[in-house]
């Protein structure tokens, strides 16, 4: 069997690395892999050990942004060595790196590829809001990997890599028995990184334009390190009765059987979010913003479209849903029939086909 390397750059559980995970454990009895992750964060590790796939955490890597530049040298040559010298005594066949921002594996991975003949795989979720960033990532995308994989077409557009496949996001497909029934009066989810890059703060606005008699709740499941900012906002503009925070958690599943609609106002995204895949398998139409692949497959017969940064668009958006009980309903079955063409098996079969082309 190949001996395949994984790399996360993260060790939460969001949708990257659960994408990375699902894979990995409905292809273990066909690859030998080895996960590397930043940390060793207990859910996923725990998930990986259960499942009998070697791991091995690289302390370095989670420290690598939060030092001066000449600190960040020395770590991302202490990195270099020591996954270099991975590869070598392992003996891997391929990498696989999940997303653009483990751009700390790159000169390593080109290195491999040159000296050890080792097949590198880029899977490309989303760019850096950074410029020199993102044409750093795009050069990179380029000239290093055998294959680079992308989950819309936009994201194959943006890298013009002829090596390059479309491989868009697949999530189980839920018995119509066990899914709940949508709630009215409707409540309103998001999900994801609590920043004003994923439309929070657009949320926040809209939400103060509502005349709190008509304004729905809405649950925040996610975090990131200004979330205290976010909550002392929302609770200065009066909305804490409205908006809840419920921080990180591992299985969203139950928050969007409670929920009435997801609602992701983000103003930058590569492919079509995960969770809004999960959303529609539950019958839970979607309200987003019409950036990257998100158009690919929500539309006005699933979900509601709006412009990012658009707080107008968006109030309009949630109360046009919130007050019509039989347009959710109806959009949520369409959200379905959306769901069937993403399903986790054919994400995996896709997967597998790459790994034993390689």
């Amino acid at each position: 069997m190949k001996k395949i390397l994984l790399i996360s750059n993260e060790s939460q559980l969001n949708g990257a690395p659960r994408s990375l995970l699902e894979f990995a454990i409905n292809l273990r009895e066909k690859f030998i892999f080895t996960v590397l992750l930043p940390e060793n964060k207990k859910e996923i590790v725990s998930l990986l050990k259960q499942k009998n796939i070697q791991i091995i955490v690289l302390n370095e890597i989670k420290n690598l942004y939060k030092y001066w530049v000449g600190r960040r040298i020395l770590i991302n040559l202490k990195l270099f060595f020591k996954i270099l010298r991975l590869i070598k005594v392992k003996k891997f066949e391929a990498i696989y790196i999940n997303t653009l921002s483990a751009r700390f594996v790159a000169i390593p991975a080109l290195m491999a590829r040159i000296c050890y003949k080792t097949r590198i795989i880029w899977h490309v979720r989303e760019y850096s809001h950074n410029t020199l960033i993102q044409s750093l990532s795009i050069f990179l995308i380029k000239v290093i990997p055998n294959i680079a994989i992308t989950n819309s077409v936009y994201n194959k557009k943006k890298i013009h890599n002829r090596a390059s496949i479309t491989i868009y996001n697949g999530v189980k497909q839920i018995p119509e028995s066990k899914i709940s029934p949508i709630p009215y009066p409707p409540k309103l989810l998001f999900i994801g990184r609590v920043t004003e890059e994923k439309g929070i703060l657009d949320i926040v606005e809209a939400y103060e334009k509502i005349d709190s008699k008509f304004c729905p709740p809405l649950d925040v499941v996610g975090t990131s390190s200004d979330i205290d900012f976010f909550k002392n906002l929302v609770q200065n503009k009066g909305l804490s009765n409205h908006i809840t925070f419920l921080g990180l958690q591992g299985s969203v599943s139950r928050f969007i059987q409670r929920s009435s609609i997801l609602v992701l106002p983000s103003h930058r995204e590569g492919g079509p979010s995960r969770v809004i895949l999960e959303a529609f398998s539950y019958g839970r139409p979607v309200i987003a913003s019409k950036v990257g692949g998100i158009p690919e497959i929500v539309n006005n017969k699933n979900g509601i479209l709006i412009d990012p940064n658009d707080t107008e668009q968006l109030k309009d958006a949630i109360l046009l849903l919130s007050n019509n009980k039989n347009l959710i309903i109806d959009k949520g079955k369409n959200a379905r029939v959306t769901a069937k063409n993403y399903t986790l098996k054919k994400y995996v079969r896709n997967i597998n086909e790459i790994f034993n082309k390689i």
